[in-house]
């Protein structure tokens, strides 16, 4: 068998498993029902009609709104509110927008993973690099904030959406000098600066990475890396010094601004998400397949270059996890869903680089300038991934979190679950009370997300449901409680 034919064969294999991963996770994104801050965020109430423009004006208004009182996303605040399916009560938008942010997301990641392989040159195929980050993300734990929950997925996917896109958009225009690339690259760009704080920092550290690795790899400034840094900068600095932040801020702390003591933190975090993410049997198996990578790429990058990526890599996940410590005082078993899927994120593509570095530097050092190992690095790694990926996602004894979602949709458990709680919802709006009392709230499954409504009136997000459907108040009466 040819070479080629023998790659070709594998990188198949792996689209294959990619697939067969995500496409569970893309089903139960089209069963997805609402929940909680998406009723916050919803311009209009249930029933109430408004034209485009009175929507984009109530949106840009609250944007503003909450830029001073209470976060400075102005980006993702700004959609989040505008296209909200609340306003429409669709379901079909809901998870129309969920499905597509999904995709968007996971075709992102390749792009942006080939884009950096093919500007700097590594001699490796973007498919495993992108299959060794993407793996651990939806197999170690379930993310529903993020892939199936609207606000979620608005605040805290679609700006790494931004950066992957940003970044890739910014990589091809270097490489073609087509201003196409870099005009749009400008607009996803203003979606990563204008998100989550957390989504800010990890983006704007990783093209600050990228800026400085260019020029020692190419020796000059790429004075178009350096406008659109110093463009991402100053939206970040609109974000970061938003008035709302420290209003937020003075409400959820109650122990003043502690920097020092939020960045020691925020490395003890670092180190016991590294453990977390480290016992997990199957993550240092990828490692080591970064490290054949790396050792198969050959040295092609001045010895700065590699201790700049290095510390840039270590620091990537601190970084990440900083604004949520300095903000919230938050600790590990603290952190939401959606901000450990963001440091998560930055952990893994921060130790699946680092092992590739470490194979690249180890290959020399004991090498030289021989080609056997390399060769022989590169029939083995595909088979190791394969070997690796295929038992731990398709077995139906299975940790992975998309095999657990895909037996919940072949039970039926999924689907049964979001049509009763679609049927909650339903009840309130056709309730003829003002005062609604819930007496059943569906069981979550893995693959759905929970509804959120509690035993007191005025606990969240009871006052937003009770608005947004036009009555006095929801409550949720447990059995044992009823009369």
């Amino acid at each position: 068998m040819k070479k080629s034919e023998y790659d070709g064969i594998f990188k198949l294999i792996i689209w294959i498993i990619v697939i067969a991963a995500v496409l569970p996770l893309l089903r139960a994104s089209s069963l997805a029902t609402f929940r909680a801050d998406d009723f916050s965020f919803a311009l209009l109430s249930y029933g109430s009609k408004a034209s485009f423009a009175e929507l984009v004006k109530s949106a840009f208004q609250l944007t503003v709104w909450s830029w001073k009182n209470w976060d400075g996303n102005f980006a993702t605040d700004f959609i989040q509110f505008l296209i909200n399916p609340l306003n429409w009560y669709s379901y079909r938008a809901l998870r129309a927008i969920l499905g597509f942010l999904d995709l968007l997301s996971v075709g992102g990641l390749f792009f942006f993973v080939r884009s950096l392989v093919k500007h700097f040159k590594l001699d490796v195929a973007p498919i495993y690099f992108f299959a060794l980050v993407l793996f651990p993300l939806i197999s170690y734990r379930e993310y529903i904030d993020i892939y199936l929950w609207y606000t979620g997925a608005i605040a805290y996917m679609l700006p790494l959406i931004g950066m992957e896109f940003g970044i890739c958009l910014l990589l091809k225009w270097a490489d073609s000098k087509n201003a196409v690339y870099i005009v749009f690259s400008a607009v996803f760009i203003v979606i990563m600066a204008g998100g989550c704080l957390e989504m800010t920092g990890f983006g704007m550290w990783f093209l600050l990475l990228i800026v400085v690795l260019d020029r020692l790899v190419n020796g000059k400034p790429n004075k178009g890396f350096l406008i659109m840094f110093g463009f991402a900068l100053i939206l970040s600095l609109i974000n970061a010094l938003a008035p709302g932040n420290f209003v937020r801020q003075s409400t959820m702390k109650n122990d003043g601004i502690n920097l020092f003591k939020s960045v020691i933190d925020s490395f003890i975090i670092t180190v016991q998400e590294s453990a977390w993410l480290h016992s997990n049997a199957t993550f240092p198996v990828l490692e080591i397949i970064a490290l054949i990578l790396g050792s198969c790429a050959g040295s092609k990058h001045v010895k700065a270059s590699k201790a700049v990526s290095i510390f840039g890599l270590l620091l990537l996940p601190v970084i990440t996890v900083f604004p949520v410590v300095f903000g919230y005082s938050a600790h590990n078993n603290d952190l939401p869903d959606r901000c450990l899927f963001l440091h998560d994120i930055s952990l893994v593509i921060s130790w699946i680089f680092l092992s590739f570095l470490a194979g690249n530097i180890i290959i020399i050092k004991l090498w030289g300038n021989s080609n056997l190992l390399p060769v022989l690095c590169k029939k083995l790694c595909p088979l190791l991934l394969a070997a690796v990926l295929i038992p731990s996602l398709l077995s139906g004894s299975s940790e992975s979190v998309s095999v657990k979602i895909f037996y919940n949709l072949k039970s039926g458990e999924i689907m049964d679950t979001s049509y009763n709680q679609r049927a909650m919802y339903d009840s309130i709006a056709e309730s003829v009370e003002t005062d609604v009392e819930i007496n059943y709230i569906p069981y979550r499954h893995k693959g759905n997300t929970a509804v959120d409504i509690e035993d007191d009136p005025a606990s969240y997000p009871n006052p937003a449901i009770a608005h947004y459907f036009n009555k006095n108040s929801v409550v949720y009466i447990a059995p044992e409680n009823q009369d």
